[in-house]
């Protein structure tokens, strides 16, 4: 019997090793949840496509606004923070938000929508497309680093 379990047992403990090792192939991607938004964020990057051409346009935010916070917070509430250089006037507001799938949802002055291309423990990666006040569909891509 022991010469049965010994090996057996040996395997078993190779390959839970083997397991733990083995790499984490999401290259650091978070599941898409509220839990895993909730906290505090900056703008870091913005960007905008037609789907020919894309602009970084990070260094035309005012900047008043390049410091400001956006607290996503748990009892689905969003505070914009007007942080660090002031506006004026002063921009922070409160508002809901709440997340559906890869799709998250801001209630100011109507509803607005972005989809999440990415959330990791460091960022925020949000899409929107629009065709309000362009001939052609323009996408907005924004990058927000967890404080």
């Amino acid at each position: 019997m022991k010469k049965i379990l010994y090996p057996t047992l040996l395997c078993f403990v190779v390959v839970l090793i083997a397991g733990a090792c083995h790499k984490n192939n999401n290259n650091g991607q978070e599941a898409v949840t509220f839990q895993n938004i909730v906290g505090t964020y900056k703008i870091s990057k913005v960007e905008v496509s037609n789907g020919q051409i894309s602009e970084n346009l990070t260094d035309s935010i005012d900047q008043c606004q390049k410091d400001d916070l956006f607290h996503f917070n748990k009892d689905s509430t969003l505070f914009y923070e007007d942080a660090g250089v002031a506006c004026t006037p002063n921009g922070s507001f409160t508002t809901n938000w709440s997340v559906t799938g890869n799709t998250l949802i801001i209630q100011t002055n109507g509803t607005s929508t972005a989809t999440i291309k990415s959330l990791t423990s460091t960022t925020l990666v949000l899409s929107s497309a629009d065709s309000t006040y362009y001939p052609e569909i323009i996408t907005t891509t924004d990058t927000f680093t967890r404080q």
